[in-house]
């Protein structure tokens, strides 16, 4: 599921400067994505913003999380720029975004912004139409 979502996360941020940058500086996904996902954002955003954002998350399949994600990285992508080609530096930025994180109400703008073009990779990965919840736990629908 963590590939497939890194799969999803990649055709969405493609064209965006920072995940170029990224990538040419040798920074890939599966080396910021599963620490920000597998703990719900807790290392990029304070816990108030986590519990607005929560209901979306359980309510959300994977769409809201995919969102959010684009949401915080468009919010750091100067600061990923301005860093230059030096890997280490990048992967501070990456491991600081909580210090200054997207105010609340921008970051819910921003992700309700991401959310159409999520939603058009959805019909296209069958993994998020396959995950059901059950109580507080998430499982494979098949």
């Amino acid at each position: 599921l963590l590939q497939q979502g890194m799969g999803i996360f990649e055709t969405l941020a493609a064209d965006r400067p920072w995940f170029q940058h990224l990538n040419r500086n040798g920074v890939e996904a599966d080396m910021y994505l599963p620490r920000a996902w597998l703990g719900l954002f807790t290392s990029w955003l304070p816990l108030a913003t986590r519990v607005i954002l929560l209901r979306d998350f359980e309510e959300g399949d994977l769409q809201s999380i995919m969102a959010v994600t684009m949401a915080v990285l468009d919010h750091v992508g100067s600061s990923l720029l301005a860093e230059g080609d030096d890997m280490d530096e990048l992967l501070k930025v990456l491991e600081h975004i909580k210090e200054s994180p997207p105010h609340p109400a921008a970051l819910i703008t921003a992700r309700d912004a991401w959310l159409p073009a999520v939603s058009a990779r959805r019909s296209r990965k069958s993994c998020w139409q396959s995950l059901r919840r059950d109580g507080s736990r998430v499982l494979d629908g098949h």
